[in-house]
């Protein structure tokens, strides 16, 4: 089964590798997994990449990285000037990847 992966490198590559892996080898030997355990694998994945993405995009739109300046600046620029419209673009961009992530686990799944 194929598992799609955008920009995922490094140690988020090996984690989602060795996460699909360990539940490979569970189905190999016969154990099945409850649809609670199966979404709660999807939930957690989902809401990671949500909550990455959502830091990723104020780390670039910020003028320093993730310093205070760089946290303040990206929020600003994220919401056209305004902070308080930046936390609500990066909740939005963050609601989008979890619902995105959670449809394509459901279909890939």
């Amino acid at each position: 089964m194929p598992i799609l992966i955008v920009n995922a490198k490094g140690k988020q590559l090996k984690g989602v590798t060795l996460c699909r892996t360990s539940i490979n080898r569970l189905k190999n030997k016969g154990v099945k997994m409850s649809d609670a355990v199966a979404n709660g694998i999807k939930n957690g994945v989902s809401a990671v990449g949500g909550a990455g993405v959502g830091v990723a995009a104020v780390a670039v739109a910020g003028e320093v990285g993730l310093s205070a300046v760089g946290i303040s600046t990206g929020l600003a620029a994220l919401g056209v000037g305004s902070m308080a419209l930046g936390i609500g673009t990066v909740a939005l961009i963050g609601a989008g990847v979890f619902c995105g992530a959670k449809k394509l686990l459901d279909w890939v799944w």
